[in-house]
């Protein structure tokens, strides 16, 4: 991701309707699974809020290719970080629950980094994952967030069950959003507005 999104998300997130809903939902899942005094791992954690919040449910390691998004982390987190590049991974320790959030996306071998983050895990390990959705959605914006694609459900879904996982619930999101996201996207690649992502950032 460009160093000026780090900068951009680190000042929005707490905030931003985007990053609030999409916490929500994953919050959510972990409380309705039961989980308490886990090894939790935020594969691609950027920078930290969800660090803070997954502390909540055991200990937690944050693991981020970027060493700036690490140094935002230190602003939410004081637990263990690791700069690690997905498509080579070793780490000390299994988790039994991780979350990779708008992570794959940045990855050019995401199957490699998929399967990677499949043997982080015990056996019976909960893992969490978010994409972003339709490649007719692609903008500027994804550029400037250096996305290589986004993923239909269908092709997510064989990405995970390719690295071994098996899929108790796969669904879109913000479903709803997308008949005025696809109109202001075309609309910005048409006109040419947007292009440093402002608009985005700031709605």
């Amino acid at each position: 991701m460009k160093s000026e999104m780090y900068e951009s998300m680190h000042a929005i997130e707490e905030g931003h309707w985007y990053f609030r809903a999409k916490h929500d939902i994953v919050l959510s899942i972990i409380e309705q699974a039961g989980i308490k005094d886990a090894k939790i791992a935020d594969f691609g954690c950027g920078c930290g809020l969800m660090l803070k919040f997954l502390s909540k449910y055991g200990t937690v390691t944050g693991i981020d290719f970027s060493s700036e998004a690490l140094e935002f982390c230190r602003d939410h987190f004081s637990g263990d970080l690791i700069q690690a590049n997905l498509e080579q991974l070793s780490l000390p320790e299994k988790y039994n629950l991780a979350v990779a959030l708008d992570l794959l996306e940045h990855i050019e071998h995401d199957d490699i980094a998929m399967k990677n983050i499949y043997d982080s895990l015990e056996e019976n390990a909960l893992a969490i994952f978010t994409v972003p959705a339709f490649s007719s959605l692609w903008s500027k914006h994804d550029e400037n967030c250096m996305h290589k694609r986004r993923y239909s459900k269908e092709e997510f879904q064989n990405l995970v069950l390719g690295a071994g996982f098996s899929i108790e619930y796969i669904s879109y999101y913000d479903f709803w959003l997308f008949p005025p996201v696809y109109l202001v996207r075309k609309l910005a690649k048409l006109f040419k507005f947007d292009q440093n992502s402002e608009l985005e950032n700031k709605y």
